[in-house]
């Protein structure tokens, strides 16, 4: 059990680097389309403005998931969960608010609809800026082992992840010797992290 929690906190941990890479990457685009538009004739066109905001806006919601994913802990009390869900489920209606009249979907946004959204940003902005207040002023309970345990957690999932790929590349019909290599490496490089 301890094994599956370790790999499903690896496979989290994957997703939030593809998720932080998707994000660098938007603003990545966001800075060249800025760049093009201030340096194209005229101040550029209105499909590269566009491509900019549209590209700004998703920059921005990716490094907020990212903030407040990666801010998750293994102590969470579950009303912080509840924040963070809040929280990324206020960015998503604010994002795509956002993007509605940027891309030209929408042509204007009525009294009402700017009312939802200016009540969503501040729902968004509370429930972001709550999170780390209770995380600190939730009790400590065994908070000190937790982050060692969580640690050889990963350690033992990681290391017979490696040793389950080192006996497939073994029973392969070609000798495999620079992969197994490889594998050893890790395992001493995974090794060398732990020690103190």
């Amino acid at each position: 059990m301890a094994a599956s929690g370790a790999t499903q906190r690896l496979r989290a941990a994957g997703l939030l680097r593809d998720l932080g890479t998707a994000t660098a990457v938007l603003a990545g685009v966001a800075f060249a389309l800025l760049l093009a538009g201030l340096w194209i004739e005229d101040w550029g066109t209105e499909g590269i403005w566009r491509s900019f905001g549209c590209a700004s806006v998703l920059a921005i919601a990716g490094s907020h998931a990212c903030v407040v994913l990666g801010a998750r802990r293994r102590t969470d009390s579950d009303a912080v969960g509840l924040l963070v869900k809040c929280s990324l489920v206020l960015a998503a209606i604010d994002t795509f608010g956002g993007l509605l009249p940027i891309t030209g979907i929408v042509d204007e946004v009525g009294e009402a609809g700017a009312k939802f959204f200016g009540v969503t940003l501040v729902l968004l902005l509370l429930t972001t800026l709550l999170q780390p207040l209770m995380r600190r002023l939730q009790p400590s309970t065994g908070a000190a082992e937790s982050p060692r345990r969580d640690g050889l957690e990963l350690l033992a999932d990681e290391v017979a992840t490696i040793a389950n790929r080192i006996e497939d590349l073994a029973r392969g019909p070609a000798l495999r010797t620079p992969e197994i290599r490889r594998e050893a490496e890790r395992l001493r490089k995974l090794a060398r992290s732990f020690q103190a």
